[in-house]
């Protein structure tokens, strides 16, 4: 059995300058990854194929609904959802057939469609990237409520860790605000107040 308290509460203490250097995912991940059991690098190795664009399709979707981890499970879900509703919508801007696009067919939205679909019709793209990102740190936060000393906050973290060295490379001032979000996300689990 895994000690996450051990890998938790060991978790990377970063604290980068950001003037001076960007955050680094890669950095962050790989010290996590090493101290993970084999199973649990399986699911941070299927977590990363989320973030390729050229990953996200139907069957990638579907071993995601079909994973064992809740966290997979429900993360993906909603990025599906989201990315679904961003194709609806550039479709009806440009008059194009969305069926073509959509991948899957959720049956469902979890209460979040209006709020996703208010974020989209922002028309300033910047803006409304922050948006995004801000609404998936959230539902990451929500899926993982109770968790504290497992996998799924791993995966939560670095889920954020990925959305902070975007926003380092884009933009200082944000990328500044997620992590300091990031690292008083992290301060508090230290403290028992709450998880990722």
């Amino acid at each position: 059995m895994d000690n996450y308290h051990y890998i938790i509460t060991g978790l990377p203490n970063i604290v980068p300058e950001l003037d001076n250097r960007s955050f680094s995912y890669k950095t962050v991940r790989d010290s996590l990854y090493e101290k993970c059991s084999e199973e649990d690098r399986k699911l941070i190795e299927f977590l990363e194929l989320g973030f390729d664009g050229e990953s996200l399709n139907e069957e990638f979707y579907s071993g995601a609904s079909s994973s064992k981890n809740r966290f997979i499970r429900e993360y993906f879900v909603f990025d599906n959802e989201v990315r679904n509703l961003k194709v609806i919508r550039l479709s009806e801007r440009f008059s194009l057939d969305s069926d073509k696009y959509i991948v899957g067919t959720p049956d469902y939205y979890f209460g979040d469609k209006s709020k996703i679909l208010t974020i989209l019709n922002n028309d300033n793209i910047i803006e409304r990237e922050k948006l995004l990102d801000k609404l998936l740190w959230d539902k990451v936060n929500d899926i993982t409520a109770f968790d504290f000393f497992n996998v799924e906050v791993i995966l939560a973290f670095l889920i954020k860790a990925h959305i902070t060295d975007r926003w380092c490379k884009m933009d200082k001032t944000k990328g500044a605000e997620f992590f300091k979000q990031l690292v008083n996300e992290v301060r508090g689990t230290f403290k028992g107040v709450g998880s990722f």
